[in-house]
């Protein structure tokens, strides 16, 4: 080949790696999650234990500290048989306040409502989550039990790479992650998954499995006596795992059920959670 060819063959070469870099750099290319049950979203959990509605019983903890873009879902999780609500105590965080707002002044009864609010009418199985998004603390409280009341810390999200510049960040001391999930099942089959717990204190990981709206059909823990190392001065071992699989305890999860469900691993008020789909 000729230089007269070469060179014309060499500079448009240059010109198009030039222009693929600068769009590259205008727009950048997003990569499309082509396995979405494989993203995790982590939730901080708050429980709704038997008897919270009884004096001298309140939510579980009844302070969370949460860090925006870390764990700044908040899922409300009822095990109570007497029903609960939860409601923002004013308007600090207006998107709080309109998610929980309380029954209308004129409304008599539920019988006024087409669709009752999750949030107003939480009992046994039922859960409410909501994802702060602006820093600050803010309250909230249950209706008809005054003595249940709780707040959110939200901090700024660089609390969760820097310690120095947050009082009371939370960076976790507990790894939790969800294995052999798939992103399909079959009505019928095995969900053969596992929840495994890194530190923290000696307790196994719960998984529990909600559907689309976000109803607990499923609750599974090992209530069996398990082996942990020595603790350490603060009470939590660090350095060991511990793994849940419902499976290997007789108990296998079974779906009969189509559609949307997810998976959620608990810990001590923190979780982590994945969807899944069954079909026929």
């Amino acid at each position: 080949m000729s230089d007269a060819i070469v060179i014309p063959i060499a500079l448009a070469l240059a010109v198009g790696i030039g222009l693929i870099v600068i769009f590259s750099t205008m727009f950048p290319i997003v990569k499309i999650n082509d396995r979405p049950g494989d993203e995790i979203h982590r939730v901080s959990i708050v429980t709704i234990p038997l008897d919270a509605s009884l004096p001298g019983h309140n939510f579980e903890p009844a302070t969370s500290n949460v860090v925006i873009g870390t764990n700044n879902t908040v899922r409300w999780v009822s095990q109570d048989t007497i029903p609960s609500s939860v409601i923002a105590d004013d308007d600090s965080d207006p998107e709080f306040a309109k998610a929980t707002a309380n029954f209308p002044d004129n409304m008599t009864c539920l019988c006024d409502l087409k669709v009752v609010p999750t949030h107003l009418f939480m009992i046994n199985g039922t859960t409410f989550d909501f994802t702060f998004t602006k820093p600050g603390i803010f309250g909230y409280h249950s209706v008809p039990h005054p003595q249940m009341k709780g707040k959110v810390i939200v901090l700024p999200q660089y609390c969760a790479t820097s310690d120095a510049k947050c009082n009371g960040s939370i960076k976790p001391k507990v790894e939790l992650t969800i294995g052999g999930l798939r992103d399909s099942y079959k009505v019928g089959e095995i969900i053969d998954i596992s929840a495994t717990q890194r530190g923290g204190k000696c307790t196994m990981p719960e998984i529990l499995i909600l559907d689309n709206n976000g109803k607990i059909v499923v609750v599974s823990k090992n209530h069996g006596a398990i082996s942990c190392p020595v603790r350490d001065s603060d009470n939590e071992h660090r350095e060991f795992s511990l793994s849940w699989n419902p499976r290997s305890n007789g108990s296998p999860i079974i779906m009969n059920q189509t559609g949307k469900y997810t998976v959620l691993a608990e810990y001590e008020y923190v979780g982590i959670e994945r969807e899944f789909m069954v079909v026929k």
